[in-house]
């Protein structure tokens, strides 16, 4: 890599917040659960006609290969595209998010030149799949409360799907875990908090080219605590009712 291409490299994954927040809008509604595998191939022109819960913005294309995988690509910087739904009513205990999403790298400079990322209400989750440079896989959460690019302990690699979680509460508290898709015993955990952002849109998204690769989609509600409380008090009445049946029909 040239001077240059550092320093645009350098450029690109410190400064491209600015683009994230600049280009997302709001979405449409979605009941939980809510669950995507991609199964149906699509190109870019016949996106929104077979995949119509996703309000789709930006200039990147956006198409689903014939294995089953949402790509996001075909610009450079510092275009994007925005594939997202909001859940709606936002459920009062959590949100489970689940996406395995990947960079396939194809014609960019180098590891680093583009991202793939997720919408997550005001927030933008975003990694560099085989940036080794410095932090290596430069995961960071743009917008209110976010994380600077951070070191994941591995460079996940390019062309994989990589496996994501992320718990969010009410309170605006985010858990991410990273699994990586060429190493399971590879795990990065962060969490970031910004309550605005809690029930707001969720959706694959990528940065300044080829190529986002996102896939099996899912979004669930966590029940609150005091239904979680009720469900468990009311398996203990069932079990104790079983009881009491068992021990008459013993006594007759």
């Amino acid at each position: 890599m040239t001077r240059s291409q550092k320093f645009v490299l350098t450029w690109l994954i410190g400064s491209c917040g600015a683009v994230w927040g600049a280009t997302v809008s709001h979405a449409g509604s979605v009941s939980l659960p809510f669950s995507e595998t991609f199964n149906t191939p699509s190109s870019d022109a016949n996106f929104s006609t077979d995949y119509p819960a996703f309000t789709t913005t930006g200039s990147l294309t956006r198409s689903v290969d014939g294995g089953g995988i949402l790509r996001l690509g075909g610009g450079g910087f510092p275009a994007s595209t925005w594939t997202t739904v909001t859940p709606s009513p936002a459920p009062g205990g959590g949100i489970l998010i689940k996406v395995d999403m990947g960079w396939d790298g194809k014609g960019q400079v180098a590891p680093g030149f583009g991202a793939a990322a997720l919408t997550l209400g005001n927030n933008v989750l975003a990694f560099h799949p085989g940036y080794s440079g410095s932090p290596p896989g430069a995961l960071r959460v743009e917008g209110p409360g976010g994380l600077p690019n951070s070191d994941m302990g591995f460079v996940p690699a390019m062309g994989v799907l990589h496996h994501v979680e992320i718990l969010s509460s009410p309170s605006g508290l985010f858990t991410i875990k990273v699994t990586d898709g060429s190493n399971p015993a590879n795990v990065y955990t962060t969490s970031f908090t910004n309550p605005s952002s809690y029930g707001g849109e969720i959706g694959p998204a990528a940065l300044a080219g080829p190529e986002g690769m996102f896939d099996n989609l899912s979004i669930t509600a966590v029940p609150e605590p005091a239904s979680l409380g009720l469900a468990v008090a009311g398996l203990c009445g069932v079990f104790a009712a079983g009881r009491r049946r068992l021990r008459r029909t013993k006594s007759t």
